[in-house]
């Protein structure tokens, strides 16, 4: 926020702290508040009972499909998964791991022009697309 306030400064007098420009003043027919019909009315009162209706109902038929979703869908097989559905506590685990220079990855990075970040995903995509079509087979 100090940033913001020091960056907002006037250039013709720094002591003065920024202020908001007025609000433009607005006329005309549209810009006037219209009156809201009693809710005594019956059109205005069932208008709104049956708006309240619909909202209910659309957040019951959300609530229903949420449940239904995490009762009955499931994720399909891929090699990522567990074959007993996760259930082997002690099995034994690999990590690879390899070490990066920090110029070639600036480098990768003004040659294709993008973001450090948008290389070392493209290289854990890459490594994990080849582990994947290595251990499937459908290289």
């Amino acid at each position: 926020m100090t940033l913001y306030v020091a960056s907002s400064r006037s250039t013709a007098d720094p002591a003065r702290l920024p202020t908001m420009p007025p609000p433009p003043r607005r006329t005309g027919e549209i810009y006037q508040l219209q009156p809201r019909p009693p809710l005594s009315s019956g059109k205005a009162l069932l208008a709104w009972v049956l708006w309240y209706l619909v909202l209910a109902w659309h957040t019951l038929v959300d609530c229903v499909l949420l449940v239904a979703t995490i009762l009955f869908l499931s994720d399909p097989r891929t090699m990522f998964m567990r074959p007993d559905g996760g259930l082997e506590a002690h099995r034994r685990k690999r990590f690879v791991h390899r070490n990066l220079s920090l110029d070639d990855v600036k480098l990768i990075k003004t040659a294709v022009k993008c973001t450090i970040n948008d290389v070392l995903v493209g290289v854990t995509s890459a490594a994990l697309s080849r582990y994947y079509f290595r251990m499937s087979g459908k290289w």
